[in-house]
């Protein structure tokens, strides 16, 4: 038999492969973008060998950018999505979590809490039970209505807003009767006086006028005497 030829474009050195089938699944689709870069890095660790053996020390991925605020997001929606499931359970003295990539068959079970009856290679294309909190499929809101629709809500809110418009008209109609009924009984009570004709100098004035005319000195030639005007 002769070999297969290897493709003119195919990668050179150590890859991992992902399959279009579950590029194509919904739970890959959807998937935030941190949920999608930490599946990265998940595969970056896989060997071949170690599926099931993959973990997320910070000491890992720190240096590669990642805060444990934005991994715990990402790897909490991957297990919703059951892109991976948790192998062991890590802690003090117990090292870190561990976790497969679902996609792949786990070789070696050893230093596992799970076995093979409990692992179930394709969990990625089960839907989820829970939502991910971070990111669903997309929703279409109706923003557009109908011609009928429109001009049933345009005749339902003229409908509303036409008794406080009416009520309105009525209470101003109500008060400016009430404010000339008022003003008729006050001018039949209490007529305007008719002020005479006035000069050009207020009725203080005049009297200040009339004082300092009375007590001016005139000089006539009575006898040579003076006459007090």
């Amino acid at each position: 038999m002769s070999k297969l030829k290897k493709p003119p474009e195919a990668a050179s050195g150590a890859y991992t492969p992902l399959p279009k089938i579950l590029l194509e699944s919904t739970a890959f689709m959807f998937a935030s973008h941190s949920a999608k870069a930490l599946l990265l890095e998940l595969m970056f660790q896989h060997t071949g060998y170690n599926n099931g053996h993959l973990n997320l020390a910070m000491s890992k991925l720190r240096p590669r950018g990642w805060c444990v605020a934005t991994m715990m997001r990402a790897r909490n929606e991957l297990l919703e999505r059951n892109l991976i499931v948790q192998t062991k359970r890590g802690g003090l003295n117990l090292g870190p979590d561990l976790f497969a990539l679902t996609w792949h068959n786990i070789s070696n079970f050893v230093g596992l809490d799970i076995g093979p009856a409990e692992y179930h290679r394709g969990a990625w294309s089960i839907p989820a039970t829970k939502p991910s909190s971070t990111r669903g499929r997309p929703v279409i809101k109706k923003i557009c209505h109908s011609e009928d629709e429109s001009s049933t809500a345009i005749k339902t809110r003229a409908a509303k807003s036409a008794p406080t418009l009416k009520t309105s008209a009525i209470k101003h109609k109500k008060t400016a009767s009430a404010a000339l009924i008022t003003s008729d009984i006050l001018l039949n009570h209490y007529p305007l006086p008719v002020s005479p004709p006035s000069s050009s100098c207020s009725p203080s004035q005049q009297a200040s006028t009339g004082k300092r005319a009375g007590n001016r000195t005139t000089t006539t030639k009575h006898g040579g005497r003076r006459v007090r005007a």
